[in-house]
Parts: structure tokens; C-alpha cells; sequence
């Protein structure tokens, strides 16, 4: 079962997946997670993927409805620590013309 461990630094909020991300169960927790941040009025989102291995179709657009939404609440979505693969994943999708994508 996927979990998150969240972490205030400033205005920013980290969230860290641990267990199986790209699965519905890890989706689910993902949206959960992020509706949480966002009824504790936290809008700036980074997302450490170093524990992610890749990133399937429904997690790419999960993560740009989360953009968007963060986006109209004057907030922010950050993905940090990708792997190679996720990196291409990202630009493959174009998922890092919409989420800013730190390497």
C-alpha cells in the first residue's frame, strides 16, 4: 500500500511515496494526499520521486490534474530526485512542459 510522508520546509510542503506508486491503490493515495495538503492550505507541493522506478499513464495525468488545481490555488507542483527513465517519461509525455521537473 502506497503511504506518503510529508514534510513542511517553509512555504513548501515534501511529500515521499513509499511502496507500489504506479498502481490504482497508489493513485488513490496520491489524490488523498495532495486533498489533504490542500485543505491545510498548503499549495506548494514537491514531489520526491528518488523511490519511484517509472510513472504510468494514469499517474502522468493525475500528477497534471493535480497541477492544474494547485495552479488555480496560486500553488505549485515540483517533481524532485526522477531516475532517468522518469525524467524521459516526462518529456516523452510532455508532463515537464506543465510540472517543473528539478533535477
Amino acid at each position: 500500500m502506497m503511504e506518503f510522508s510529508r514534510t513542511e520546509i517553509g512555504m513548501m510542503t515534501y511529500l515521499t511515496p513509499s511502496g507500489l506508486f504506479a498502481d490504482k491503490p497508489g493513485l488513490e493515495a496520491l489524490r488523498e494526499t495532495v486533498k489533504s495538503c490542500i485543505q491545510e492550505h498548503q499549495f506548494h507541493l514537491v514531489l520526491d520521486l528518488a523511490d519511484v522506478s517509472t510513472l504510468n499513464g494514469m499517474m502522468v495525468d493525475a500528477l497534471l490534474d493535480i497541477q492544474d488545481e494547485l495552479v488555480r490555488l496560486g500553488g505549485s507542483l515540483k517533481l524532485v530526485n526522477a531516475s532517468q527513465v522518469i525524467r524521459e517519461i516526462c518529456q516523452f509525455t510532455g508532463l515537464n512542459n506543465y510540472v517543473n521537473l528539478v533535477e
